[in-house]
């Protein structure tokens, strides 16, 4: 991993259907540093990863990542479908294939919705314990 590694957000706008979802967005974040995005559902953080990793474009700014080889490793919402696992073991299912790619960045959008408090506490050491950057999307600040 590149000591030299970051995340540059500049005035990142989206919207959709004229409705301005992100406005005006700037961040850095540095090497192995552990974010937290918090808000209301519908408020724009999914949309936000979304930019990040390069699945949505921004209506204004732009995303840099240094070193541009650095590899993202993503996880989305889980949606519930029927299955005979239930959400939480697909999250670490999905998570532990997400880890196994070795991204130095890692970005979790809403881990924690179908997680009990054990598996709340297994979230918490893999995030501590991971060396990279992390961004967690969540509306629930626990």
């Amino acid at each position: 991993m590149d000591s030299n590694m970051n995340i540059q957000v500049s005035h990142v706008s989206k919207s959709f259907g004229g409705q301005e979802i992100l406005k005006d967005v700037s961040f850095v974040i540095n090497k192995g540093v552990k974010i937290s995005l918090l808000g209301k559902n519908g408020s724009g953080k999914s949309t936000l990863l979304r930019i990040l990793i390069g699945e949505e474009d921004p209506d204004l700014g732009s995303i840099t990542v240094t070193p541009k080889y650095a590899r993202i490793g993503y996880l989305p919402q889980i949606v519930d479908s029927k299955s005979k696992l239930s959400s939480g073991q697909k999250l670490k299912g999905k998570l532990q294939e997400v880890l196994s790619s070795k991204p130095d960045i890692l970005i979790l959008d809403e881990p924690t919705n179908h997680l009990d408090w054990q598996g709340l506490e297994w979230l918490g050491k893999v995030v501590r314990s991971f060396t990279g950057s992390v961004i967690i999307v969540s509306h629930d600040r626990y």
